[in-house]
């Protein structure tokens, strides 16, 4: 998992939907990662194909409920 994100994924705070500010908010990030959280958006991925983006964003969201169980045990 830490192979495909060795930057991790970032998260980019809540911008209004279709803005400006969003926008570039993530051609800044996306030049860097494959993969970026949009606060109260979701994830946004990128590949060479679909599939590839498919599966990415796939891999983001049970890596996120992962770190949200294991954030629960260390209570």
């Amino acid at each position: 998992m830490f192979s495909l994100f060795p930057n991790g994924v970032p998260v980019i705070t809540f911008k209004p939907p279709g803005s400006k500010a969003l926008a570039e908010a993530v051609q800044k990030k996306i030049i860097d990662y494959n993969a970026i959280i949009l606060e109260n958006h979701g994830v946004l991925t990128v590949g060479s194909t679909i599939e590839e983006a498919g599966s990415l964003n796939e891999l983001v969201e049970e890596a996120a409920k992962i770190q949200l169980l294991a954030l629960s045990l260390a209570d």
